[in-house]
């Protein structure tokens, strides 16, 4: 859970962000991937869709190649987090959806003020 800007090569799973928030769209309730609160059948929520590389001839046959090919559940992210994660997003950082994004945030306001600290110490 630190924040980086190299995602690596080899992935379990792969995710597509969502570029809006949208109301979650099942009866039952949902927890955060990030901070796990509750998500209510009707509160705004960002919803990742999932999905991971066959792993046998089977999967293969019925879904077929290639890192878009075999579905997985979705993913739920609450408001919040959603907007923390479009922050660290738009700066370029490879983010873990499990991550907890305040966290990462707060890495960043680190980063940030220490990186001013040097300059400031740099110019003088």
């Amino acid at each position: 859970m630190s924040l980086s800007c190299y995602c690596g090569d080899e992935f379990d799973w792969y995710y597509y962000a969502p570029t809006d928030m949208t109301v979650l769209g099942t009866r039952r309730a949902r927890r955060c991937c990030s901070c796990h609160t509750r998500i209510g059948p009707q509160d705004q929520c960002a919803v990742f869709e999932r999905t991971r590389e066959p792993n046998d001839y089977i999967e293969e046959s019925i879904y077929g190649e290639g890192p878009e090919a075999v579905p997985l559940a979705p993913r739920y992210m609450c408001e919040t987090c959603f907007d923390l994660y479009s922050a660290l997003d738009e700066h370029g950082y490879c983010i873990k959806l499990g991550d907890d994004m305040r966290a990462l945030v707060r890495e960043h306001a680190q980063f940030v003020r220490a990186r001013r600290a040097d300059a400031l110490d740099g110019g003088v």
